[in-house]
């Protein structure tokens, strides 16, 4: 399995994208996470799925961002933005002890959280 990386896709919210290749399935998994508003408070919605994840919701996808379903497909990091974005409520987990009372303590969490989801997912995809 290759290396995760993170790249910063949205500053304003904090979102960042990962992207990794399980060789033993032959297939690629994002990861993404952000900083989210919970009432006056932060916390980190974050996610993973594949790109055959979002074929059935590649119509609503293209529709709702402008984008034709086949030319999203073609940027696969825009798909995975785009599905994280939308469906942005299922993926609200509270990784920060509770929504935190400050954008920069969730920020920072969200720091760190790049190493933890590239470990987590290692490991489970390792023991399929």
């Amino acid at each position: 399995m290759d290396e995760m990386k993170f790249t910063c896709t949205d500053p304003d919210c904090y979102q960042w994208q990962g992207k990794y290749h399980c060789k033993e399935g032959e297939f690629d998994m994002y990861s993404m996470c952000q900083v989210v508003e919970v009432g006056d408070r932060y916390a980190i919605a974050f996610g993973s799925f594949t790109i055959d994840d979002i074929a059935d919701d590649l119509d609503e996808l293209a529709l709702a961002y402008g984008y034709d379903a086949n030319a999203l497909l073609d940027d696969e990091r825009v798909a995975a933005e785009c599905f994280f974005e939308h469906f942005l409520d299922c993926f609200y987990e509270n990784v920060t002890q509770g929504p935190v009372p400050t954008y920069k303590t969730a920020a920072d969490a969200c720091q760190k959280l790049d190493v933890w989801m590239g470990e987590c997912h290692m490991d489970m995809w390792l023991k399929d």
